[in-house]
Order: C-alpha cells, then sequence, then structure tokens
C-alpha cells in the first residue's frame, strides 16, 4: 500500500491524500489530483485503483516574499555530510 501527500500551489495550497496499491509517477499523482470536487472537503474519488481524498486548502494572499541566502560554508559542510 503506498500513500501520497500532494499539494498543488498557486497563491493557495490545496491538500490531498491519495492511496494507491501501487507505486505511483508524477503524472499519475497529477492526475488523481484532478479527481475530487475542491469546493467541498473530504470529496473522494477512486479510480484504477487509486483513491484521492481533497482535504483542505490553505488560502494565500497576494503578498510574497522571496529571498536568496549563500552560505560557503553551509555548503561545505553539506558537500561533507554534515547536518543543517
Amino acid at each position: 500500500m503506498y500513500k501520497y501527500i500532494a499539494t498543488e500551489h498557486s497563491l493557495d495550497v490545496r491538500h490531498f491524500e491519495i492511496v494507491s496499491n501501487r507505486e505511483l509517477n508524477e503524472g499519475e499523482i497529477t492526475d488523481a489530483m484532478s479527481l475530487p470536487d475542491i469546493t467541498v472537503e473530504g470529496s473522494s474519488e477512486e479510480e484504477h485503483g487509486v483513491k484521492v481524498t481533497y482535504t483542505h486548502t490553505e488560502f494565500g494572499d497576494d503578498s510574497q516574499v522571496n529571498y536568496y541566502l549563500e552560505s560557503f560554508k553551509h555548503t561545505i559542510e553539506l558537500l561533507k555530510g554534515g547536518k543543517v
């Protein structure tokens, strides 16, 4: 049994639980996420042995923060197997 927790991001984040008796590839997970009604929390559909449940949406706003920090020492520690 395989269980995936999947999310789809835009300004909002939609959450799904996908259960299958076989391993799924990325395309199959994406296809499964399109099955349930995302206007109803708990909506569930099953197709080809894959059951997907839409669990909830985290609603975002238009605020976005982007930043990038590069630390050479941190990078070297990770390359040598150090922990963050």
